[in-house]
């Protein structure tokens, strides 16, 4: 992490760089401490234990997973940055299972560690900066989760686009 002056107020910033074919990712991403594993709720069957970061990108790509579609696009030649129906993630695609061809635009489930709030979401693109059990969700996932550092995340299929159960893509603030 590299701190730097704006206006006289220090911000910590992680910038992480990403040069693909499609797309090159600037981030800025507010981290939480690590929450001890031992206060956290038992996970469930399939699910593991990250820690959960906030990507305030100004600009959203789709990074590793370029060009990614959605189902339901009215355009198949819309990449998913354009017109996004579910919130978004990145994680270090080759932290897990399957590495990046097996998880890209694949849906997980995160709840936050005290089990009051799960949000799902899509992995889009991979985070060089994150750690092995890091993910990091758009705004508003991660205010879903009420700005928990710790959750549990699991794949699941991805709904249909009207599917209740999903928080949909409302843009950045």
């Amino acid at each position: 992490m590299k701190a730097i002056q704006v206006s006289n107020v220090p911000l910590i910033a992680v910038v992480a760089v990403a040069n693909m074919a499609f797309t090159r990712l600037l981030s800025v991403t507010e981290a939480r401490p690590f929450v001890n594993e031992a206060i956290a709720t038992s996970l469930s069957p399939g699910e593991f234990i990250v820690n959960i970061r906030q990507n305030n990108n100004t600009v959203l790509n789709c990074g590793s997973c370029s060009p990614a579609r959605l189902p339901d696009e009215d355009t198949k030649d819309t990449p998913l940055h354009v017109k996004p129906k579910y919130q978004l993630a990145t994680a270090r695609l080759e932290a897990l299972s399957g590495g990046p061809e097996a998880v890209c635009n694949q849906c997980v489930m995160i709840r936050n560690a005290i089990q009051t709030r799960i949000v799902m979401v899509r992995l889009v693109a991979d985070c060089p900066t994150c750690e092995d059990r890091q993910i990091e969700l758009t705004p508003a996932a991660y205010n879903a989760l009420e700005g928990s550092a710790l959750g549990f995340m699991s794949f699941v299929p991805c709904p249909d686009s009207g599917a209740s159960d999903i928080l949909p893509w409302i843009g950045l603030p």
